[in-house]
């Protein structure tokens, strides 16, 4: 297996093991980061939001299914603490459409049907 393989599977058990988990909740940017990281023993770049995210790595805007391990933003406006903000969202891709995130619990859905949610508590 190829060094960027083995880190996409280790991510991706990681966040299995996860599910169900309300630790989470509303911090889906840490989510993605210790299953990434923890799982890995490495470390990426911090940012404090998961659009900051997305702006810093450039990410771009495609209609097609993410691919294995991607890490896939949304744009996510609301509150948090009193605070309106375009903080973003982020998930991990299971390449097969769905994609595993922390909202209010950590949770799989369709790509798609994020953009449909409720927010978070």
């Amino acid at each position: 297996m190829s060094d960027t393989v083995t880190l996409i599977e280790h991510a991706l058990t990681s966040a299995n093991t996860k599910l169900g988990s309300t630790a989470y909740a509303g911090r889906c940017l840490a989510f993605v980061e210790d299953c990434v990281e923890r799982s890995n023993d490495i470390e990426v770049n911090g940012y404090p939001s998961a659009q900051e995210a997305a702006d810093g790595y450039g990410v771009r805007v495609t209609d097609s299914p993410p691919p294995r391990g991607a890490m896939v933003f949304y744009t996510c406006n609301g509150y948090v603490h009193g605070t309106h903000h375009n903080w973003g969202h982020v998930a991990l891709s299971l390449g097969d459409g769905r994609v595993v995130h922390g909202w209010a619990s950590v949770r799989i859905d369709d790509y798609r049907a994020l953009e449909q949610l409720p927010p978070p508590p």
